[in-house]
This record gives structure tokens, C-alpha cells and sequence, in this order.
């Protein structure tokens, strides 16, 4: 289920590049586009969590360091490849 959503998070962030930037897009440009929607999808789910079923704030912390750790590793993927 984890590599279903990993591609998942990886076609959105595509889809989202080719919608935003134009092609031949420099690094950097890419990076900041893939990297934010990849950090939204893996960390922003778990806010909820925290504000109305009583997930400890810690825990949500923990998870948005592991969603900041797969937006730069998306970004710089998306970035390099391009």
C-alpha cells in the first residue's frame, strides 16, 4: 500500500510540474513545485488528526520531519530527471 501511495504522491507532483512550470524548467524551479506538493501529501493529512482526534502534537511533529525528508528527496528526483 506504501509504494501504491509513494506513486501516487509521485504522479500528483508530475502532474503538478507539467501544469506549473514550462518545459526545460531550470533545477531549482522544479524542485520548489515537486517538493511542496510532495511535502503536502505525505504531512499535511496528520494536522487533522492532531486538531480532532487527540493525536499527540509530538507524533505530528515526528511525521512533518519524515514528510520534509521525502519532499527533498521528490524534489531533487524530479529535479535531477528533468
Amino acid at each position: 500500500m506504501m509504494f501504491a501511495y509513494n506513486l501516487l504522491v509521485a504522479v500528483t507532483c508530475a502532474y503538478m510540474v507539467s501544469r506549473t512550470l514550462a518545459a526545460g524548467a531550470d533545477y531549482l524551479a522544479i524542485f520548489r513545485v515537486s517538493g511542496t506538493v510532495a511535502f503536502i501529501a505525505y504531512g499535511m493529512a496528520y494536522v487533522q488528526e492532531s486538531v480532532w482526534f487527540g493525536r499527540p502534537w509530538a507524533s505530528t511533529a515526528k511525521t512533518f520531519l519524515d514528510a520534509l525528508i521525502y519532499a527533498v528527496l521528490t524534489g531533487g528526483i524530479f529535479g535531477w530527471l528533468a
